[in-house]
């Protein structure tokens, strides 16, 4: 749920606080944990729960990169939680004066005045560039759409500079239809089988894609709910990145998930049922593996704030139970409920949709 914009606005101003101590101490970089303890310190503990928390700062961290405050290391890799953000982060480099108002003369009346103000004369060439294109080609239907890259390389000679620069076209009022461009998505590897059908199913790990594929390939019947005809490997946290691909499989209705049951793959499913209103735990798998108790193991660490309430909604005690094996420390990884468990074992009953998402 997204925070009230005043309490929102609490943690920018912390945020903004603590980039200024950052550039005083004459540091270029800075650590999320850090920015994130600051604003906890800033707003403490109980303010901090109702301005949001971590998915309200994670909002304005969005914030800052899309207007080019600051910039991810990706070297640092992103931080495991929902949703995702880099573990590091670089201050922008200072911008130069901003371009005179001659240098307005000229460019595409589309283009926002306001916003170019706001860019500065750094940006001068690039948005120059825009401006001839939009002359060039001033409809919609003009051209076909390709991938960003590939306008970006025409357009600035530069294939990278829409993807590090995501706030560029947002300032000068346009959207990348204008210059007839589409956000490609990642893929994911996927198996279909027969009989065509609206169920797909994903699964968080090889192993278990594997072994469910030999199953469905097989003349076994499929006990666990509705037979999938599309089976993804979701490759861990990489399917909160490529789950935009389903986009090429229309006849797709009904998305069910199944991973491990820690922490971190109920977070991935928690952030699957926000992207994507057709996904739903696969509920007969998620209690098949958890009759597999004799191979929980210890969790590493303390589990933390983990809402299985709001991951496993609409499976009746699914969530408590879950979250049960958590309070005991335990946990269970998805290769528990292997194939030949899969082949034997007696499913339980399948999980509703919820409300307003399509059903199988």
């Amino acid at each position: 749920m997204k925070a009230p914009a005043s309490r929102e606005n609490k943690i920018r101003q912390a945020a903004e606080a603590f980039l200024s101590a950052v550039e005083r101490a004459r540091r270029r970089t800075f650590a999320l944990d850090e920015l994130e303890a600051h604003v906890q310190a800033a707003l403490g503990p109980e303010a901090y729960v109702e301005a949001g928390e971590y998915q309200a700062l994670a909002a304005v961290v969005q914030a800052l990169v899309d207007e080019d405050r600051i910039a991810p290391i990706r070297a640092r890799g992103p931080n495991g939680r929902n949703p995702p953000l880099y573990r590091g982060y670089r201050l922008a480099p200072a911008r130069p004066p901003e371009a005179p108002a001659a240098d307005l003369v000229g460019l595409h009346p589309r283009i926002d005045r306001t916003g170019l103000r706001r860019l500065g004369g750094q940006d001068a060439g690039p948005v120059r560039a825009v401006s001839e294109y939009l002359f060039a080609h001033p409809g919609r239907s003009d051209r076909p759409a390709v991938p960003r890259n590939e306008r970006s390389l025409e357009i600035f000679g530069d294939e990278k500079f829409l993807e590090r620069r995501p706030g560029f076209l947002r300032a000068l009022g346009l959207e990348l239809a204008d210059i007839h461009t589409l956000e490609v998505r990642e893929p994911f590897f996927h198996r279909r089988f027969d009989p065509p059908g609206p169920v797909a199913l994903i699964l968080e790990n090889l192993a278990t894609f594997w072994s469910v594929c030999r199953v469905l390939e097989s003349e076994a019947a499929w006990r666990w709910g509705p037979r999938p005809a599309l089976v993804i490997y979701g490759e861990g946290k990489k399917i909160l990145r490529s789950i935009g691909f389903l986009e090429v499989f229309p006849e797709v209705e009904r998305v069910a998930y199944f991973g491990d049951l820690d922490p971190e793959g109920v977070g991935i499913l928690a952030g699957l049922r926000e992207r994507e209103p057709r996904c739903v735990p696969a509920e007969p798998l998620y209690r098949g593996l958890l009759r597999q108790q004799r191979r929980a193991r210890p969790l590493k660490r303390a589990p933390g704030r983990v809402d299985g309430k709001e991951a496993f909604a609409g499976c009746g005690d699914l969530a408590e139970r879950v979250e049960d094996l958590f309070a005991r420390g335990l946990w269970l990884p998805q290769e528990a409920l292997g194939l030949e468990a899969i082949l034997g074992d007696v499913p339980g009953k399948p999980c509703q949709a919820p409300s307003g998402a399509s059903r199988d």
